[in-house]
């Protein structure tokens, strides 16, 4: 079998236009061919590791760091390569790993899926351990690499699924992360096995090991090929090969036949690794010689069977194995640099056209002024007035309320009276929509359904002899006077409290619209931000979230002329109570409550038809009362509010000053920190300009890291 690291090639393209300067430069990127880096020579490394790399020229690391460092200037994260190691317990998952980082790191069998970060950071010339807290531990805890094995050990053993991570940051190697699981089963799916196939769901490359057999007994390629259908991300690694190589004899042809008949066409290597009982004696260039110690018995009994070195060397041992695992790693590694630049070049496109749009706004910010204010305050107007007629821009689920919550807003305030400070308690339940959350012309409907319920069932108090006399006045004898006088002086007592809350809660109920209205300018804003940002544009100037004061004065505007509106039409409803002399005549020549002859009986008792006339005018006068307020509640109220108000705050906007729009949009502040941003975006392009250069330079000293 033979490694194939050939390159696809591109597909072919229609012809097209000549692109624009940005795009041929990103279509030059993205079109960069990585070059797979020559694979080093192994066999005399055998001091070298993950983990500690001297074959690697220094200046490489320090390329690597400042590509990192780009990255994230990019916020984006140039992710390390993850090898997702499986296999059936005993065949060397973890002494595998052990072997590519050059130190024991676990005693004991992998119980939980055990995630190695190694990551390269030049603040440690030594390696700094860290294992980070997990579900029983609630802390980091920072360990001498050497108390490591131990420390897993009592990790692995806690009753627990939780994934362990474990952090080795150190200036000599590359980024990689190694993850170790537990073992699986070709045969039956236990848990082990479909967590393998879960971890195994992205594209992280898997390492397969499997103790060395004849062909016909391996059982692993299977397996892989339930989660690597096509095999083109899985090395195989064949461990205990010494064990197998003994004993063998023959000619070289039937080591050679086996070398060459490996199950799939694709990375595969033999090795032998040290033992449970020898790791646990040895760390350090011991526990690395060991390892040599091991590869040089491999290579020897394949040399006494006479292997074909020049044709099967790549296979054989560790070294073998680590340098493919540099090699996919680093490889990995430079597919993403072009990403890098491209998002650079991107980039850049993106700050200069922020940079234009802001110029050119801060340019026309203070001629824009008069209409951006004009604007804003008519969308105000228009989403109030929607709210009025009806809409569901509103949210009526956040802002809507029903009357149990409208009363509770309103504590105390929001509570009937009638006859002198007497509280009305309404049975919610009576009110239509009681139960409903709105707001706007729904909620102003509601209050007046509301107050006719409480007029409506409010009775005419006593009458008491002093009442009668009272309203007699200076006609004494005349029986109608009195008792319109006297029912007039009733309702009045009864009602007055009732109007002027109802005309309270109405202006309650469209302020609050305010708010509303406010809120669905603010929705709408985010959306245009959002577009703006899709198109590359981070920086608005006429965003008006950023103008609080001139929105808290449209807002002012327009609850002051409600104000106004509700106090004129109080005064409205409040002439109900007509003059005794203008009610006497009135209700002469219309009431028929005066028709009936026992009323006027002079041999009946006055004070008796005095107040029996005057419960009957008192529920006429009633009647009249509902009708008339309701009437004016619409026509001196919620009237004006939807054809004038528009026109009163609009008129009052415009007749600002210069200076009190300035004052307004705090326009020397605004256009001193637009200014300072295009600074900061004409040092990101110059920043910018420098990072293109450095990427390349530090891009081709990678690729020839070795």
């Amino acid at each position: 079998m033979s490694e194939s690291s050939s390159e696809p090639k591109p597909k072919e393209t229609k012809p097209q236009q000549p692109p624009q300067p940005q795009q041929q430069q990103l279509q030059q990127v993205s079109q960069t061919k990585i070059k797979l880096p020559k694979e080093p020579e192994h066999e005399d490394n055998w001091s070298y590791t993950l983990l500690e790399d001297s074959s690697v020229r220094p200046n490489v690391y320090e390329a690597f760091v400042n590509l990192q460092k780009i990255s994230r200037d990019f916020n984006t994260y140039l992710a390390p390569p993850e090898i997702l190691v499986i296999g059936q317990s005993g065949h060397g998952k973890t002494s595998l790993i052990e072997a590519l980082t050059g130190t024991p790191l676990c005693n004991g069998p992998t119980k939980r899926v055990t995630y190695f970060h190694l990551l390269n950071n030049p603040n440690h010339p030594q390696p700094k351990c860290t294992i980070r807290r997990d579900e029983l531990n609630k802390d980091d805890q920072e360990l001498p690499l050497s108390l490591l094995p131990n420390y897993l050990e009592q990790r692995q053993a806690q009753n627990t699924a939780d994934v362990i991570h474990v952090v080795i940051e150190y200036a000599n190697q590359w980024s990689v992360v190694l993850i170790d699981t537990p073992p699986i089963s070709t045969g039956a799916e236990d848990s082990n096995t479909q967590l393998v196939k879960k971890l195994a769901a992205s594209d992280r490359t898997i390492v397969s090991i499997s103790q060395t057999k004849n062909w016909e007994e391996e059982k692993m390629t299977d397996f892989v090929k339930t989660i690597d259908p096509e095999l083109n991300r899985t090395i195989f690694v064949y461990t205990h090969f010494y064990s197998w190589l003994e004993g063998k004899s023959g000619t070289y042809k039937k080591i050679n036949a086996f070398l060459n008949q490996t199950s799939v066409e694709c990375p595969s290597f033999f090795l032998t690794l040290s033992h449970a009982e020898a790791k646990d004696k040895v760390t350090g260039e011991a526990f690395k010689k060991n390892l040599h110690t091991r590869f040089e018995k491999d290579t020897q009994a394949l040399t006494d069977l006479h292997f074909d070195k020049d044709k099967y060397k790549h296979k054989i041992g560790l070294y073998a194995f680590r340098a493919h695992l540099l090699r996919l790693t680093r490889f990995k590694y430079q597919q993403k640099f072009p990403n890098i630049l491209r998002d650079l070049i991107a980039k850049v496109a993106v700050v200069k056209k922020n940079e234009v749009h802001i110029r050119n706004q801060c340019n026309s910010f203070s001629k824009n002024l008069r209409p951006l204010a004009s604007s804003y305050a008519t969308n105000f107007l228009l989403s109030v007035a929607n709210l009025i007629t009806g809409t569901t821009e509103g949210n009526t689920f956040q802002n809507g309320q029903t009357l149990e919550e409208e009363k509770d807003e309103l504590g105390a305030e929001g509570e009937w009276v009638v006859y002198e400070n007497n509280v009305f308690k309404v049975p919610l339940a009576k009110i239509p929509s009681h139960l409903h959350k709105i707001y706007g012309g729904q909620q102003f409907e509601r209050l007046l359904f509301e107050f006719k319920y409480v007029l409506e069932n409010t009775e005419i108090s006593s009458v008491t002899s002093d009442d009668v006399a009272i309203a007699f006045g200076n006609q004494y004898g005349n029986l109608p006077w009195a008792a319109v006088n006297l029912a007039r002086q009733k309702a009045k007592d009864a009602f007055t409290q009732a109007i002027e809350q109802v005309c309270f809660r109405a202006t309650h109920i469209i302020t609050r619209l305010g708010k509303i209205a406010e809120t669905m300018m603010d929705e709408k804003s985010k959306q245009s931000a959002q577009k703006l940002k899709s198109d590359g544009i981070l920086y608005d100037i006429e965003n008006m979230e950023q103008y609080p004061n001139f929105r808290f004065h449209v807002k002012y505007l327009f609850g002051e002329y409600v104000k106004i509106i509700a106090e004129k039409c109080l005064e409205k409803c409040m002439e109900e109570f007509y003059s005794a002399s203008a009610l006497y005549w009135d209700i002469t020549e219309n009431s028929t409550a005066l028709v009936d002859a026992n009323l006027l009986d002079p041999v009946s008792d006055p004070k008796k038809i005095v107040s029996d006339l005057a419960s009957l005018l008192f529920k006429e006068l009633r009647k009249h009362i509902i009708k008339n307020t309701i009437l004016r509640m619409y026509n001196f109220f919620l009237y004006p509010i939807q054809e004038r108000l528009r026109i009163e705050v609009m008129e009052k906007v415009n007749s600002l000053s210069d200076k009190e729009l300035n004052e307004y949009f705090e326009a020397d502040a605004t256009t001193q920190r637009y200014h300072l941003y295009i600074s900061q975006l004409s040092t990101e392009i110059q920043k910018a300009n420098a990072h293109e250069t450095n990427i390349k330079d530090f891009s081709s000293t990678f690729s020839n890291a070795i």
